[in-house]
């Protein structure tokens, strides 16, 4: 009896041990992301930030900050042409990004927000969100791809099939390392050309954004596909 007691007594030790020993069930979740909107100040940074048009597609780029969680799993994107209901997930992305690039768009207004979710399940609240509306695509006519201009100044021509007020910004970069040359902007009503300063000798490339309000407050634009010239 007494070594059958003992045998009891040695049984409830070990599982009261085996259960202290377990790991604790997270169920703390993550920080709510941060979405990066479109800004005043994103379309002339010389690395832009925020959400956005991007050159190379008719898409649009969605940023945000990433969480620092450690056990952070992945962010799970969502998208709606209404700012208040209608929002479907878009994609799921890893820990170690930060940026989305949609490319199923339409040229109307998006909303998007993303939520965060760790190792254990637990998923975030939603981020605040952020829109914009992508539009037409102005379409770099001169200098064309691979022109080489032998005058002092530089004179950039464009079409556009967009229809709407605005402005557009010129951006000219140096093709050796991508680093901003100049910025110059010019009203949508105007004939749709820019001048440059006078430039130096090198290699370039340009493209121009619709940019919407001239004063950089509307959520809104596109960007051309880079162009890049030679300055002689």
């Amino acid at each position: 009896m007494v070594l059958k007691n003992l045998l009891l007594y040695a049984a409830l030790v070990a599982l009261v041990l085996t259960a202290s020993c377990k790991e604790e069930i997270d169920t703390n979740p993550p920080e709510s992301p941060y979405l990066r909107p479109h800004t005043a100040e994103t379309d002339t940074l010389p690395v832009e930030v925020g959400t956005d048009a991007k050159p190379e597609c008719q898409c649009i780029l969605v940023e945000w900050i990433p969480n620092t969680e450690e056990d952070l799993k992945e962010y799970e994107i969502f998208r709606s042409s209404n700012p208040t209901s209608g929002f479907i997930s878009l994609t799921i992305r890893p820990a170690g990004e930060s940026t989305y690039t949609d490319n199923s768009v339409l040229l109307t207004k998006y909303y998007y927000y993303i939520k965060a979710r760790d190792q254990s399940g637990n998923t975030s609240e939603p981020s605040t969100k952020v829109d914009y509306e992508l539009t037409a695509k102005a379409v770099p006519t001169s200098p064309a791809k691979s022109d080489t201009v032998f005058t002092d100044s530089v004179r950039f021509g464009w079409t556009w099939e967009g229809g709407l007020e605005g402005a557009f910004l010129v951006k000219l970069y140096s093709d050796s390392d991508d680093s901003t040359c100049w910025m110059g902007w010019t009203n949508a009503y105007d004939t749709l050309r820019a001048y440059s300063p006078s430039l130096p000798v090198g290699d370039y490339k340009w493209r121009v954004d619709y940019i919407g309000d001239v004063t950089f407050s509307e959520d809104k634009g596109s960007e051309s596909k880079e162009v890049p010239f030679f300055k002689r």
